[in-house]
């Protein structure tokens, strides 16, 4: 429960749903050493110096030029919908100030937007195929449950909706992110006095 708070996550069937919260690295991992070595001093103190002087050259602000901002609109605008691009935006805004500062750079410039693309975009495709449910086809589904039962009642509250919908069994999470697509969709309203959820005609 501590954890759940600390990174605010999602409990899936039982478990959680941690996808799109993080950045994941695939990868393995070999034994090398039983007992790893003390770091050299000397080693650290090249390290902190290293840090200093890349702090050193960054700027308080970052600025972006104008092909930058074009390529970058141009990916920001047309990134698929789903729920492995959650927060993608949100990384490629910190992986520029972090590419900007390793290289040095004042000014981010299309080179730089390229790479905080390509890393994004790889992102993306590593969360497909980690993704311990089908997500997407998951939350598709509930959609598709939730307006057959507004097309049948006409109009429900939401513990009605999530008693005919099966919720708990598929996931109280999906069920949240299906209402909100069907919402976002304009397919689905609230109506606050009734606090009821109907079919848009």
């Amino acid at each position: 429960d501590k954890l759940s708070s600390t990174l605010n996550l999602c409990p899936v069937f039982g478990e959680y749903y941690i996808n799109n919260r993080l950045f994941l690295v695939p990868g393995t991992g070999e034994r090398k050493y039983s007992l790893p070595q003390t770091i050299p001093e000397g080693a650290k103190k090249q390290v902190m110096e290293s840090l200093k002087s890349l702090v050193g050259s960054c700027n308080s602000q970052l600025d972006i030029t104008e092909d930058a901002k074009r390529l970058y609109d141009d990916w920001y605008f047309k990134i698929e919908n789903s729920v492995h691009s959650l927060r993608l935006e949100t990384y490629s805004q910190r992986l520029m100030q972090l590419l900007a500062a390793n290289e040095k750079k004042l000014v981010v410039n299309v080179e730089l937007i390229k790479k905080v693309i390509a890393l994004v975009n790889w992102q993306l495709e590593v969360r497909k195929e980690l993704d311990p449910v089908d997500a997407d086809n998951a939350i598709a589904k509930m959609e598709e449950k939730i307006r057959r039962q507004l097309e049948r009642k006409r109009s429900m509250k939401v513990r009605e909706l999530k008693q005919f919908c099966n919720a708990k069994k598929s996931g109280l999470w999906f069920f949240k992110c299906a209402l909100k697509n069907l919402q976002d969709g304009e397919e689905i309203i609230f109506d606050k006095a009734t606090k009821c959820w109907s079919l848009i005609p």
